[in-house]
């Protein structure tokens, strides 16, 4: 009995050690089949990369850095001989504009694509302006003449469409015309020109204009 005992341990342990040298193997190869998995992958890579072309560098019209005061009182004197805004649109309000649009950056692109010291779009532009908009949105005194046209306009659609818009004090009518600038007056229309009822970031845009 005892031999017979001892004998299937004997095996048992063959078995074992057996498995174990099958296992160091298989695992061994796992690991060198990674190894060299990755050598591939790193070399494919590699390969690749040093086949993307480079990206030229893009140019821009006009040299990026903020304008001075005295360029911006210039470029403002200049743009309201040439557009009549309604009295409660002032100097003071277009500073504001300027500055939370584009913070004086007349080469300033927005996420949208909205482009220039007024952020404008290109269906805007071509409302205003026959001129090609890539070559002339960077342009800060074009900018800013098709962004007070676009308020004149803004101010026409409120008479016509905002009951009581004349009864409203300038400070409401301000608000109204930020809120469309940023959203478009189509759409605050639809929400019964509440301000509340618009998109957060419109709602952020007002309180900046309130503040500037």
């Amino acid at each position: 009995m005892k031999n017979k005992f001892k004998h299937t341990l004997e095996n048992i342990s063959k078995e074992l050690i057996i498995a174990a040298v099958i296992t160091s193997s298989t695992i061994a190869f796992a690991l060198q089949v990674t190894t060299n998995s990755r050598k591939y992958q790193e070399k494919y890579l590699i390969e690749r990369i040093s086949k993307i072309p480079e990206i030229p560098e893009v140019k821009m019209p006009f040299e990026i850095k903020k304008l001075d005061y005295q360029k911006r009182e210039k470029l403002l004197a200049d743009v309201f001989k040439k557009v009549k805004l309604p009295s409660y649109i002032d100097k003071d309000y277009i500073r504001k504009k300027i500055a939370v649009e584009s913070e004086w950056n007349p080469n300033a692109v927005s996420k949208a694509g909205a482009r220039g010291l007024m952020q404008i779009m290109p269906g805007t532009w071509s409302d205003y302006d026959s001129t090609n908009y890539d070559k002339n949105v960077f342009n800060p005194e074009k900018n800013i003449e098709v962004g007070l046209k676009h308020l004149v306009w803004q101010d026409e659609f409120c008479r016509r469409y905002y009951p009581g818009w004349e009864n409203l004090s300038s400070e409401k009518k301000r608000d109204i015309m930020s809120a469309g600038y940023n959203i478009g007056m189509g759409k605050l229309k639809r929400e019964n020109w509440n301000i509340k009822k618009t998109y957060s970031e419109t709602q952020k845009h007002v309180e900046k204009m309130r503040k500037k």
